[in-house]
């Protein structure tokens, strides 16, 4: 293709100009799945020159600091591959032959090798082949992904059940900073329907919020995150009057390990007048208009009911708190519904 006459976009009105793009992405995927056979290759190959237990281990580890530095890549980064490198060998060989052949991207690899994870190398071989089985169609990821579940479920249906299990063990909060520093983001992974709790209460908020108090003309998602900041940094620390003895939630009575403490007269006596009512349709009819651009996709791998099969309580209704648009003021009820509790004894 780079040999190729350049193409003159004025006479054939882009026409041949869209297929070199589709060229070119198909040469990137080509070189992509060479780039993971050879991996997985050198992997095996490195790991047949050792014997001992533990051995294949080490030079997995070992392998993985190799790939990082030659791709100028994190660590991690690196041992991801690997593995992603061996499973595509060992498991999904089809799914590695379609991304050599250019018919997909490594994103519908990742949506494989993410949908088959929990199961038995034999069954991921399964999945595998009748995937490659059906006849060919263009599918996106998302698409791809019911595809692939759907078979999975027909061949392991006990995933059904890991699948939950895994994702309460797999809990996890992160940060870094983005931005030069200027940025600093938050990843939460929450089994789905305890995530969708928690959004829910944070979009029930942020939809019943004002502008700042300066007058600033705040987004939805604007709103959403300083009503998340509100609730996690204000609402750790204020003080809830109607909490008593050793409380979980930190306020006034707590004992020496308790969170939080005493906020000024003027914040305590508005935290006094928090609602204590509870909707019935905060959590069941999230508006769909700003609150699916992004940051529920994903969330419905899960069944909508808790693991415990009780379903997701609505949120408390919230106050509009010591300023305008502010969340600081949170009474115990909201702040113990957030984190999956009312104000419980503190276990120590």
């Amino acid at each position: 293709m780079a040999g190729s006459e350049a193409v003159d976009l004025v006479d054939d009105e882009g026409h041949d100009a869209a297929e070199r793009l589709a060229g070119w992405e198909a040469l990137a995927n080509w070189a992509t799945g060479h780039l993971y056979r050879e991996t997985g290759e050198y992997l095996h190959a490195r790991q047949g020159r050792v014997r001992g237990a533990g051995q294949a281990e080490l030079v997995s580890e070992a392998v993985a600091m190799e790939v990082a530095t030659l791709a100028r890549v994190a660590p991690r980064t690196g041992e991801i591959r690997i593995c992603q490198a061996e499973t595509l060998i060992d498991q999904l060989p089809r799914t590695l032959d379609a991304l050599e052949a250019g018919q997909i991207s490594m994103s519908h690899v990742r949506v494989v090798i993410e949908q088959t994870e929990l199961c038995d190398p034999g069954t991921a071989r399964a999945v595998d082949a009748e995937l490659w089985s059906r006849p060919a169609r263009d599918r996106t990821p998302t698409q791809l992904r019911d595809l692939v579940r759907r078979i999975v479920t027909r061949l392991d249906p006990d995933q059904l059940r890991r699948r939950p299990e895994q994702a309460r063990k797999d809990r996890d909060l992160r940060y870094w900073s983005d931005d030069h520093g200027a940025t600093g983001v938050l990843q939460l992974r929450l089994p789905a329907d305890e995530a969708r709790g928690v959004y829910a209460v944070i979009d029930g908020f942020a939809r019943r919020a004002g502008d700042g108090p300066d007058g600033e003309k705040r987004t939805l998602a604007q709103k959403r995150a300083d009503t998340t900041r509100d609730l996690v940094l204000d609402g750790a620390t204020a003080r809830q009057s109607d909490c008593t003895g050793d409380c979980a939630c930190g306020a006034e009575g707590a004992g020496e390990d308790g969170v939080g403490g005493d906020l000024p007269n003027e914040a305590a006596g508005e935290t006094t007048d928090a609602a204590t009512d509870v909707p019935t349709d905060a959590a069941t009819e999230v508006p769909t208009d700003e609150a699916t651009d992004g940051a529920t996709d994903g969330a419905t791998d899960e069944t909508t009911a808790s693991c415990d099969g009780d379903p997701v309580a609505s949120p408390p209704d919230p106050d509009p708190g010591p300023r305008a648009g502010s969340t600081s003021a949170i009474r115990c009820g909201a702040w113990g519904w957030v984190l999956g509790h009312r104000c419980a004894p503190r276990s120590g």
